[in-house]
């Protein structure tokens, strides 16, 4: 038999800091900890399982650089298209122009868009 504590948090970002990976979440900018919460609003995390913030962490959560969103991952552009974009200067234009090509792309990877941190970042759930 065995001992169970149980522990209500007031949102997921909020018990990141009581878990060892877990609590690099907090370090995540704002908007990104924003969506995390309503995303793990009403989740019931029991014996480490689903939405543990270990877990998560290392299990889930990714954090790609823009080549790696548009080019290695979502194949949206070629790897000459994104140089010469970024060479030119007009690579934020265009990833603005086209961001709901490259959500709808994330989407059909089977991952959940967290949201970016500029243009750089972009955080996603697997």
């Amino acid at each position: 038999m065995g001992f169970k504590v149980v522990t209500t948090y007031s949102d997921f970002i909020s018990a990141c800091s009581d878990f060892y990976y877990g609590k690099n979440f907090k370090d995540l900018p704002d908007d990104i900890k924003e969506r995390l919460n309503a995303y793990y609003d009403g989740c019931e995390c029991v014996d480490g399982e689903g939405c543990n913030p270990d877990n998560v962490w290392v299990n889930s959560f990714q954090e790609w650089t823009l080549e790696e969103t548009l080019v290695d991952n979502l194949d949206v552009i070629s790897l000459q298209e994104f140089r010469e974009l970024k060479g030119n200067g007009v690579i934020s234009a265009w990833v603005d122009e086209n961001i709901e090509q490259i959500e709808s792309a994330i989407s059909e990877l089977g991952y959940e868009f967290l949201g970016r941190d500029g243009i750089e970042s972009w955080y996603l759930l697997q």
